[in-house]
């Protein structure tokens, strides 16, 4: 079987295993923070808004979020 493993520095992420370590110690995530992750993850060179990571992760926009402040993964 193939997985879809991501190695970033000491991170490990695996989108089929729902797995995420750092520096090897596992990292205990809900499902919607692994999907959080995820949506990043895939996105990494993309600055991405809290409106498009809560109706991806969340599936509707029901969180409000402050104006101007956006998230993006660095490693």
């Amino acid at each position: 079987m193939h997985f879809t493993e991501i190695h970033e520095g000491g991170l490990y992420f695996c989108s089929e295993q729902r797995k995420v370590t750092v520096c090897g110690q596992e990292i205990d995530l809900t499902a919607k923070e692994f999907d959080a992750l995820h949506l990043l993850i895939t996105n990494r060179k993309r600055i991405m808004t809290f409106e498009t990571i809560s109706c991806q992760v969340w599936g509707e926009e029901y969180i409000v979020s402050i104006r101007g402040v956006r998230y993006k993964f660095e490693p």
